[in-house]
């Protein structure tokens, strides 16, 4: 199993051997049908594991997931073909697990949930979530906050804000809910 880069090198040995070059695009096109774990996205590859009652026992990030799964041996299949990206649904003022009431995004089918006080990783970088609000024309916005500085902010549009759950380096390192599932599933 290869990643990205060991993928791209082999790929290049193989054009160098039989003396033909392909288009980058394509390269890239045959990666995304090759058998791996990055196909996956977050969301997915934490709801796998809470579906075989595996504890996490890293970071709530892709990269490290992967790694786990492969050191452990975890018996998790790989994927092929395009990553298939999340969806989500924004809840107003819900009541989460009878537990309060907020503004809550939800990846559906793999039920994580971003709201208010959640702390998040891009980059190396934490953000807390500050609000999450609905404008006149049903956009979603997150806002959020520098955890060091306290004083940049972010908006990002929720289709934004879920497009790098999936492809950037995103951790997870506050969730109320994943917290409140905690509470309710033992092995987490």
């Amino acid at each position: 199993m290869m990643d990205a880069i060991n993928f791209a090198c082999f790929f290049e040995r193989l054009q160098k051997a039989v003396g033909y070059r392909f288009d980058s695009e394509i390269v890239g096109k045959i990666f995304e049908y090759y058998d791996t774990y990055d196909n996956y996205t977050l969301p997915e590859l934490m709801y796998t594991l809470d579906e075989k009652k595996i504890k996490i026992e890293c970071a709530y990030n892709k990269k490290t997931i992967i790694e786990m799964i492969k050191s452990k041996k975890i018996n998790i299949p790989t994927k092929n073909g395009p990553m298939q990206e999340s969806t989500w649904v924004h809840y107003y003022d819900r009541p989460y697990f009878e537990y309060s009431r907020r503004n809550i995004i939800e990846i559906k089918k793999y039920g994580m949930t971003f709201m208010r006080d959640d702390i998040f990783a891009v980059n190396g970088i934490e953000w807390i979530i500050d609000d999450i609000e609905t404008c006149e024309d049903d956009t979603v916005y997150i806002h959020c906050i520098d955890c060091e500085t306290q004083s940049e902010t972010r908006c990002v549009e929720a289709n934004d804000f879920i497009y790098i759950v999936d492809h950037d380096d995103f951790t997870i390192v506050d969730s109320l809910g994943r917290y409140i599932l905690s509470k309710y599933i033992s092995y987490l």
